[in-house]
């Protein structure tokens, strides 16, 4: 049974609020009781924020998401003049809700994108059992806890877009169970899942894949852990977290379309990361193995690694700096094979430095960066999506600006 919610309850004063509203320019001033009327009917339908289910109360917050950036790409191949790509794009159009369920302690998100051409994509759906004060289950789909730049949400990134190497290496959603246990300074999330990029996929198909990680929080709170800024009221925080992947199977795209990797497409992936914040300023740093082995016996064994830093100028402004570097081993080359003329470079080596000014945090905030690539870039690492194309053979530097608005409602 429902009841006592706030929308509910709006449904039934609306009318009556509404009325007395529009005459109330008609009364008389000193008709006290048809004022007092129309207050506590404001009133009492503002005292109501949560639904009951059962008895049980319920609270619904809906989320919108908004990302609307310009981007110039500057290529310069051997073959040709010097290309260049500008324009605007919404990048991110995404509506959600989170809420929780008092009894039992349960809380769920479900998280909405839509395509440039309109259509919309399942990303988040899921929901979190606190069993206890220190476990939790998890059950849906939900991003993979190993890439630790995946995992920080598009709505708290400090650059204007995620780096290339998490283009490549991340694990965008799985559809699994997953266990999470914390403990003071120590936190251990693991998870029996689909695979990376199995998103949206209907079909249980002949796949497994188990992905764990472990953080030890040093200094801070857990709730720093969200993004990897320092602002200068927040108090020092320091974090390291490491993570493991494994899987084999089916690994063909679902619905999310995204997946990269072949059929019975043999994955290990290991990651670790270090965040350091000073109130006001933060370093953050990760390294990353990957080692695929396709079912034609093709094998890469791939790394990465990336340093940033950030400082608040004043309470509002920030700039920063990112250097990314990466190994393809090999992959590059098979990319040019299926890609005529493409750049066999597998090596990425990209310098990004840029500034935001936040005027609600993270909820209202324009930032605006630049980055060059000093080898050529291949369009196997997939940074496309980051405004990054893929070079060709023999290409010179490459360089990128990004500028980004952001709201949050």
């Amino acid at each position: 049974m429902l009841g006592n919610c706030s929308r509910c309850r709006w449904g039934v004063y609306a009318p009556a609020v509404l009325a007395s509203i529009i005459a109330a320019p008609a009364l008389h001033a000193g008709d006290d009781t048809s004022l007092s009327l129309r207050d506590r009917l404001v009133a009492d339908a503002r005292a109501y924020d949560s639904l009951l289910v059962n008895n049980a109360a319920v609270t619904i917050d809906p989320i919108v998401f908004i990302q609307f950036r310009y981007i110039a790409d500057v290529q310069d191949q051997q073959d040709a003049q010097d290309e260049l790509t500008i324009g605007f794009e919404n990048t991110r159009t995404r509506v959600g809700l989170k809420g929780k369920l008092e009894e039992p302690n349960m809380d769920f998100f479900i998280w909405f994108g839509f395509t440039g051409s309109g259509s919309s994509l399942l990303l988040d759906a899921w929901a979190n059992w606190h069993i206890d004060d220190n476990f939790s289950l998890r059950v849906g789909q939900f991003k993979l806890h190993t890439w630790n730049e995946w995992t920080v949400s598009e709505t708290k990134q400090t650059f204007v877009e995620r780096s290339v190497l998490e283009a490549r290496f991340s694990n965008l959603y799985g559809q699994g169970v997953e266990g999470t246990w914390q403990k003071d300074k120590f936190k251990l999330m693991a998870s029996y899942n689909d695979g990376l990029r199995s998103w949206n996929d209907s079909s249980p198909g002949n796949k497994w894949a188990a992905s764990a990680r472990a953080e030890f929080l040093f200094e801070g709170d857990w709730s720093q852990r969200a993004d990897f800024n320092s602002f200068r009221d927040e108090d020092p925080f320091m974090v390291f977290g490491v993570a493991g992947h494994i899987q084999d199977g089916d690994t063909l795209a679902g619905a999310g379309g995204a997946s990269i990797y072949t059929n019975d497409t043999r994955i290990s992936q290991w990651t670790a990361d270090f965040q350091w914040g000073f109130g006001g300023s933060a370093i953050y740093a990760a390294v990353i193995g990957n080692y695929e082995e396709s079912p034609g016996g093709v094998e890469y064994d791939q790394y990465g690694a990336l340093i940033q830093g950030q400082m608040f100028v004043t309470d509002d402004i920030e700039i920063f700096a990112r250097y990314e570097w990466g190994d393809l081993d090999g992959q590059a080359a098979a990319f040019a094979v299926a890609n005529p003329g493409a750049s066999m470079e597998d090596t990425l080596s990209i310098l990004t430095v840029g500034a935001s000014k936040y005027y609600a945090g993270h909820a209202m905030k324009f930032t605006a960066d630049a980055g060059v690539a000093f080898d050529e870039v291949s369009g196997a690492w997939g940074g496309a999506g980051r405004g990054w194309a893929g070079d060709d053979a023999g290409a010179n530097s490459q360089f990128v600006f990004r500028a980004q608005m952001q709201a949050i409602f």
